[in-house]
């Protein structure tokens, strides 16, 4: 018997083992893209936030009625929901996006996008339209139009609307005229304002003819415009936007058949010349306002569509709508919350009894939203949508917009106090628009060409002299 036992050597068994270990990672990493679909499945747990916002609790409560319904069909994905205020709603959301604590799907009002889209800051939603063939089309196409940005569909629209007019059929009624139609110009507009003023002993107003609202649906309705998305040409000062500046300046100052408390929004800031008063026989306004009117007891008013102008009928677009944050660590599994909330029968459920804005879905508009029972002609909200009727447009969309429309309106209050004239007010719009652009450039004339095929020359000299300096010093170092 040996007096010992040899120590098997097990360097080859672990060399084995490493080699199996490595072999089988190598097999998981290969097959990992081929059982991954992107997707959440039912044995994910994956937990998205919403920031959204209400105007009412009745929304507020099918909003999450269907957030449930949501997490019932999709038992991997629990969404919490927060409430989030609209004043200070960019500034929220830049300081979580940066923070790396946004929500994994926000609300947008259609002017935000830009901002955040600019910054990469939302997930492009075409690659999910395209796999999913997600019926977009069902859409208007200025709400699609709003949420897009350089080419993209950055976000989607739940609910918009656009500029329309109301009136009051008591005071059309005693002053003898017929009610607005749908082939009323801002001519007959004007007319019947001019009727529909009134005045006391002393030449005060006491009676509003119209109250005009913001500029922008003017400027595109009398032919003018302001940019294009990418703000590399300004048109604040072609006739048509003049004139549309000029139109609102008449409206205050020659023909007197407005409010004189009218702010650059066209709005009376005072609250003392309003339309639910009594005294205002037409304002223009978007359906946001049916929230103060449907209270309206001491008379009976109605709508009807934005006037026509030399560039047609042209309106602004207004729309909230969501997005997705960049940084969501499962954008696949907001995409199925976002394509569940805007879809044909969610829709339907949540705006089909608000007439407060109309749902972003045609269907849906001209749908159960359009059976509903109104103290109005509802049919004027679906028209003034209908590309056949009006063109609903956009503002640019770019991220410096906001600066250059604060110019424009600080400009339009100086024509309508009468500091400079309006063609005046546009030349200062875009006098600054360029300067806080750069849009004014210089351009090199032939000196300048001469001089730049001249410096490889001086270049070259400078060189040469250098090298004979240096020179001079070495030889005088050597004879030291």
């Amino acid at each position: 018997m040996p007096d010992s036992v040899p120590t098997p050597d097990r360097s080859r068994e672990r060399v084995f083992t490493l080699s199996r270990l490595l072999l089988g990672s190598l097999v998981v990493l290969v097959l990992i893209p081929f059982t991954c679909t992107g997707r959440p499945t039912g044995d994910d747990k994956v937990d998205l936030t919403i920031w959204t916002s209400f105007d009412d609790p009745a929304e507020a409560g099918l909003f999450h009625e269907q957030i449930g319904r949501f997490e019932e069909s999709h038992p991997g994905i629990r969404v919490k929901v927060e409430q989030v205020g609209a004043a200070r709603r960019v500034q929220k959301y830049l300081a979580a996006m940066q923070a790396d604590a946004c929500a994994d799907l926000v609300i947008l009002h259609w002017r935000q996008v830009p901002i955040f889209a600019a910054k990469d800051m939302l997930v492009p939603l075409g690659p999910y339209i395209q796999r999913d063939q997600y019926d977009v089309e069902d859409f208007f196409p200025s709400a699609l139009e709003a949420y897009r940005y350089g080419g993209e569909q950055a976000a989607l629209p739940e609910k918009g609307s656009t500029h329309i007019l109301y009136y009051n059929k008591d005071l059309f009624d005693e002053a003898g005229i017929g009610y607005p139609d749908d082939g009323w110009t801002a001519d007959d507009m004007v007319e019947a304002a001019k009727v529909l003023t009134k005045r006391d002993d002393a030449g005060r107003v006491t009676q509003i003819g119209v109250i005009p609202l913001d500029a922008p649906s003017w400027v595109w309705t009398m032919g003018g415009r302001f940019a294009d998305d990418g703000l590399d040409t300004l048109y604040f000062t072609e006739p048509g936007t003049v004139a549309a500046v000029e139109f609102l300046w008449k409206l205050r100052n020659e023909w007197q058949i407005t409010s004189r408390n009218l702010n650059a929004r066209g709005q009376d800031a005072t609250q003392v010349d309003v339309f639910e008063k009594g005294g205002v026989a037409m304002a223009v306004g978007g359906p946001w306002h049916f929230a103060k009117y449907e209270g309206i007891t001491d008379f009976d008013w109605d709508i009807a569509l934005f006037p026509q102008g030399p560039g047609g009928r042209r309106t602004r677009y207004a729309a909230m709508g969501y997005g997705i944050w960049s940084g969501c660590e499962h954008p696949d599994a907001a995409w199925e919350v976002l394509s569940f909330l805007l879809s044909k029968e969610a829709m339907t459920q949540r705006r089909a009894e608000s007439y407060r804005d109309l749902p972003a879905r045609r269907s849906v508009a001209q749908g159960a939203f359009a059976q509903q029972e109104t103290p109005f002609d509802l049919s004027v909200m679906l028209r003034s949508l209908d590309p056949e009727v009006a063109d609903v447009m956009v503002l640019p969309k770019h991220e410096q917009w906001p600066l250059l429309e604060r110019m424009f309106y600080e400009e339009l209050d100086r024509a309508m106090l009468g500091q400079v004239s309006p063609e005046e007010a546009m030349q200062r719009v875009q006098a600054r628009a360029e300067r806080l652009l750069g849009a004014t450039r210089y351009e090199p004339g032939a000196a300048d060409y001469a001089g730049m095929a001249l410096l490889p020359l001086a270049g070259l000299g400078v060189g040469v002299w250098f090298w004979r300096r240096g020179r001079a010093k070495t030889d005088a170092g050597g004879a030291v």
